[in-house]
C-alpha cells in the first residue's frame, strides 16, 4: 500500500479537523468575548500540521500527552475558580469551560494522527460546538454552522476511508520515528546518497483512474442524503436547545446591560443615553386587520417609563415612578377599550423586537389592546401608566421576548397626542384612584423655582391666555420652548452649574441650553405651578427606518422625554380634541416642548440589509414566530384551513415552549437542561440506529426477503482491489457473476469462453494466476504479494484490458 497516499489522507483529515476547531472556537469566543481560544488553537493547528504531519519532525509521546492534558485541565480549572471566586466574571467562566475542551484538542493536534487520535478529536469538537450553540443566539452562528456541517460530512467520508484502510492493512499506523532517527537518516542520505527501497507497482494496485471513477461517483451520491440529514439534524439541535427560552434573550455573559431607561431618574441623566448608539429594539407597525405595513409620517413616541413623584435631593432633582399596585389587570381586547379609545382611530399592530442588551421590557403605544395575531406578551398592564408588568419575576425570566401589542393611537398615519385613562374594573375604581393620586400630579414647591414662575407668567401674558384656560396655557408653554428662541437644544452640558439652585431653576435662570429632559422637566414644573395635573414620560422616538423589513430601528440615543397633562372631557369640549372624547372621561394630552433639530427627520438605517437578515434569523430560527404568523411562508398553503392551522400553530408553539424550557413531561418547571427532550432525541436516535442495523443485516438473516425487496447486495466486490478490477474487465466481455459462483468458477468459465470463442489463447493463464493470487491473500492470513508477484499481477491485468479493448463488448 502506497505510504504517500495514506499520509495524504491523514493530512486531509487533519486539515478538516483543524478548520472545524478554529471555526468552533470562533463561535465560543464570540459568546465569551475573548479571542484567546481561536488564536491559540489556530497557532497550534498550523504548528502541528507543519512539524508533526508534514515534516514529521516531532510528536508527543504518551508521557507528553499526559503532561499536556494535565496542564491544560489544571489551567482551565484554575481559571474557572479565579473567575468565580475572585473577580466574579461570567465571561471568564465561559472561557474556562471552553478551555477544558480546547486545550485537549491542542494536545491531540501535536500527536501523530491515527484512528484513536481522530476519534478523540471528533468527540472534543462535538462537545465544543454544543457549548458554542448554548452561548450564541445570533446570525453568525447560522452563517458558520453551514461550513462546519459540510466539513463534518466531508470528514466523515475521509475518516471512513481511512478506517477501512487501517482494517485492511494495520501496518499503515506504524510508530513514527523519533527526531534523532530522522536526523540520522537525513544525514546518511545527504552524505552517502542512500535511499530506502520503494515498492515497484504498489501504488498502481491501489489507485488507477479506472478504479477511482466508480467509488468517487458513489461517494458523491452517498454524500447528498447524508449531508442533507446532517444539516437538518444540526438545525433541529440548534432550534430546540434550552438557549432559545426567555433566558436566552438576556445579554451574553460578557456583556453588561448598557441600554434601557432607569426606574428612578435624576435630571440630566438621559444626556448620557442620547450619546450612545447601541441598538435597543426594532419596532414594526402593521394594520391589525390585514397585517400590511402601516405607513406613518414620523418616528413614533414609544412609552417606556412614567414618572409622577418629584423629589428634591441636595443638588439634584429626581423623578420617581408613581405607586400603581391597585391598577394592574389583564391586557384588554379591542372590544373592551370603549368608545373614547376606539372612536376615529386606526387599529394598528405594533411588534416590539427587543434586543438582548436591553433592560427595559415594558414598551407600549397606548391605548393598548391584544391584537389578532403576533406573539402575545406574558404580562399584565398598568391601566394608569399603560405599561406592562411581566408575569415572570425570576431573574432568568424577567425579560420579555419579542412581543406584539395593538394600539389605537394612530389615525391616517399620524400619531394622536390624546390618550384616554382606561378604567381597571369600572369607572368608580379609576375615579377613586385618580382622586387619591391627584396630589402627586400637582406637587411642587414654588419657592424652589422663582425664575421658572416669572417665565411662566410672561409666557401666559404674552400669549394672551386667561388664567383658567388650562389647555391654552399648556399649549402656549409648549409652543414657547419648541420654537427654540431663548432656549437652545444641546448635548454639551459642560458649563458650570449653580449648586445652590435646583437644576430646573438653574436651566431657566442661567443655562438656557439643554436636552429634552430639561425642556420636559421645565414645562412640567410650569404646568404644576398652573395647577394642571401632569407627569413626565420617558421613552424613545426613533428616526432610522429599515425599508427591507418596514420597521424602525431604535437606538439608545433615540431616548426622549415629554410631558402628559390630565384633562377631563369637559376641558376638551370645543377644542381640536373633541372628535376623540366621550362624556365623563379623563384623558392624557401629550406635550413635547423640546425644540426640533435638523436630524429629527426619518432617515434610512445604515447597514439595513445586515440588520434585516439578523431579524429574520431571530424570527424564523430562534423564536419561530415568523413560521406561525399571517405573513409566514406557509400562509398561502393554509388559506383554506385557517382554523385547523391556528390550532396546530398554537399546539406547536406550546410544545416548542415546553421542550425548550424543560417543562415537557415534568412538573418541576424550568430546569437547566431539557431532559425530556434529551430522552426523546435519544429514543429517536436509537430507533434510527436500529432501523439501519435491520437494513444492513437483513440480507444476512433473510436473504430471500432482502433479494425480493431489492436489498440484496451485489456479489462482485472483493477484498482485493486487483481482483475486483479483473471482474470489471470480464464484465466488458459480457460475463456477469452469478450469486452462487465462486471466483474460481467465474474465471474458469471465462477462460474457456475467451480461448474457444474469442481466440484469446493466454487468457486461461492470466485468469488462473489472478485467481490463485486472490485465494492466497484471501485465505492465507492477508499476507501481501511480493514485488515479483505484483509485477505479474499488473501484467496480467494489462493484457486482459488490451484484449477487452480490441474485442467489442457483448452479452454472452
Amino acid at each position: 500500500m502506497d505510504a504517500s497516499k495514506v499520509k495524504k489522507l491523514r493530512a486531509i483529515l487533519t486539515l478538516h479537523f483543524a478548520l472545524i476547531a478554529v471555526l468552533t472556537a470562533t463561535l465560543v469566543s464570540y459568546g465569551s468575548g475573548s479571542v484567546f481560544l481561536p488564536l491559540f488553537i489556530l497557532i497550534v493547528c498550523v504548528v502541528g500540521f507543519l512539524i508533526v504531519d508534514s515534516l514529521e519532525w516531532f510528536a508527543l509521546n504518551r508521557f507528553g500527552v499526559f503532561i499536556g492534558m494535565t496542564t491544560g485541565t489544571a489551567f482551565a480549572v484554575g481559571s474557572y475558580a479565579y473567575n468565580t471566586f475572585s473577580i466574579a466574571s461570567e465571561s471568564g467562566q465561559l472561557q474556562a469551560i471552553a478551555g477544558l475542551l480546547v486545550f485537549p484538542e491542542a494536545v491531540l493536534f501535536m500527536q501523530r494522527k491515527n484512528l484513536r487520535v481522530f476519534e478523540q478529536l471528533a468527540i472534543f469538537l462535538l462537545l465544543e460546538i454544543m457549548v458554542a450553540a448554548l452561548v450564541n443566539d445570533n446570525l453568525l452562528f447560522g452563517i458558520l454552522l453551514l461550513p462546519i456541517v459540510l466539513l463534518w460530512v466531508s470528514s466523515l467520508f475521509h475518516f471512513s476511508r481511512y478506517a477501512t484502510l487501517v482494517q485492511i492493512a494495520p501496518h499503515i499506523e506504524v510508530p513514527m520515528p523519533k527526531l534523532f532517527e530522522v536526523l540520522v537518516a537525513r544525514f546518511v542520505k545527504s552524505i552517502m546518497g542512500a535511499e530506502r527501497p520503494k515498492a515497484i507497482v504498489e501504488s498502481k494496485l491501489v489507485s488507477s483512474p479506472e478504479n477511482r471513477t466508480t467509488p468517487s461517483f458513489r461517494r458523491i451520491l452517498q454524500s447528498i442524503p447524508l449531508g442533507i440529514g446532517a444539516i437538518a439534524f444540526s438545525a433541529l439541535f440548534f432550534y430546540f436547545l434550552p438557549r432559545t427560552t426567555a433566558g436566552g434573550y438576556r445579554p451574553k455573559l460578557n456583556q453588561q446591560v448598557r441600554v434601557g431607561l432607569p426606574e428612578t431618574m435624576t435630571l440630566g441623566q438621559i444626556g448620557r443615553a442620547l450619546q450612545d448608539p447601541t441598538p435597543v429594539m426594532r419596532v414594526k407597525l402593521t394594520h391589525d386587520a390585514t397585517a400590511e405595513a402601516y405607513t406613518i409620517l414620523e418616528g413614533p413616541y414609544i412609552r417606556a417609563r412614567v414618572y409622577d413623584h418629584f423629589t428634591r435631593m441636595s443638588d439634584t432633582t429626581r423623578w420617581d415612578l408613581a405607586p400603581s399596585k391597585f391598577v394592574f389587570g389583564p391586557i384588554p381586547d379591542y372590544s373592551r377599550l370603549g368608545a373614547d379609545a376606539t372612536k376615529n382611530r386606526d387599529r394598528v399592530r405594533v411588534e416590539f423586537d427587543l434586543l438582548p442588551n436591553c433592560q427595559t421590557d415594558s414598551f407600549t403605544l397606548p391605548p393598548t389592546f391584544l391584537p389578532r395575531g403576533g406573539r402575545k406578551p406574558n404580562a399584565t398592564i398598568n391601566t394608569y401608566t399603560q405599561l406592562l408588568q411581566p408575569n415572570q419575576q425570576s431573574d432568568e425570566e424577567r425579560h420579555l421576548q419579542a412581543y406584539t401589542l395593538g394600539s389605537t393611537e394612530y389615525l391616517n398615519g399620524r400619531q394622536l397626542d390624546i390618550v384616554p385613562i382606561l378604567p381597571v374594573h369600572d369607572s368608580d375604581d379609576i375615579s377613586r384612584f385618580l382622586r387619591a393620586h391627584m396630589g402627586y400630579l400637582v406637587d411642587i414647591n414654588p419657592r424652589d423655582f422663582p425664575s421658572v414662575e416669572l417665565l411662566r407668567n410672561r409666557i401666559i401674558r404674552e400669549a394672551n391666555v386667561a388664567e383658567g384656560e388650562s389647555l391654552a396655557q399648556a399649549k402656549a408653554i409648549e409652543k414657547y420652548f419648541s420654537q427654540a428662541g431663548e432656549f437652545k437644544y444641546t448635548l454639551d452640558l459642560t458649563a458650570a452649574v449653580d449648586p445652590k439652585l435646583d437644576p430646573v431653576e438653574d436651566f431657566v435662570a442661567n443655562q438656557r441650553a439643554g436636552h429634552c429632559q430639561f425642556f420636559a422637566s421645565t414645562m412640567l414644573v410650569m404646568l404644576r405651578q398652573s395647577a394642571i395635573p401632569s407627569r413626565l414620560v420617558l421613552g424613545y422616538k426613533p428616526r432610522e427606518f429599515n425599508s427591507y423589513g418596514q420597521y424602525f430601528h431604535v437606538r439608545q440615543r433615540d431616548a426622549h422625554a415629554w410631558v402628559e397633562a390630565r384633562f377631563s372631557s369637559r376641558d376638551l369640549m370645543g377644542t381640536d380634541y373633541e372628535p376623540w372624547i366621550a362624556p365623563n372621561s379623563e384623558y392624557w394630552i401629550r406635550f413635547d416642548p423640546t425644540p426640533s433639530v435638523s436630524d429629527d427627520e426619518v432617515i434610512a438605517q445604515p447597514n439595513q440589509f445586515t440588520d434585516y437578515a439578523d431579524k429574520l434569523w431571530k424570527g424564523y430560527v430562534l423564536e419561530g414566530r415568523e413560521l406561525t404568523g399571517e405573513k409566514s411562508i406557509y400562509a398561502p398553503a393554509t388559506e383554506q384551513s385557517k382554523n385547523m392551522y391556528a390550532q396546530l400553530a398554537e399546539q406547536w408553539a406550546k410544545l416548542k415552549e415546553d421542550l425548550a424550557s424543560g417543562k415537557f413531561g415534568t412538573e418541576a418547571g424550568a430546569i437547566g437542561f431539557a431532559w425530556p427532550l434529551a430522552i426523546l432525541v435519544a429514543g429517536v436516535g436509537m430507533g434510527i440506529v436500529l432501523l439501519w442495523q435491520v437494513i444492513v443485516n437483513l440480507p444476512r438473516f433473510a436473504p430471500k426477503l432482502a433479494k425480493r425487496i431489492g436489498m440484496s447486495p451485489r456479489r462482485t466486490d472483493f477484498n482485493q482491489e486487483f481482483f475486483s478490477r479483473c471482474v470489471r474487465i470480464l464484465r466488458k466481455f459480457g460475463f456477469e457473476r452469478e450469486d452462487s459462483q465462486t471466483p474460481q468458477e467465474l474465471t474458469r468459465e471465462a477462460a474457456d469462453y475467451l480461448t474457444q470463442e474469442k481466440g484469446v489463447e493466454s487468457s486461461k493463464e492470466w485468469l488462473q494466476f489472478l485467481t490463485q493470487s486472490y485465494y492466497r491473500i484471501r485465505f492465507g492470513g492477508g499476507r501481501p504479494l511480493n514485488d515479483q508477484d505484483q509485477v505479474a499481477v499488473q501484467a496480467a491485468l494489462k493484457n486482459l484490458e488490451k484484449s477487452a479493448a480490441k474485442l467489442p463488448t457483448q452479452k454472452r
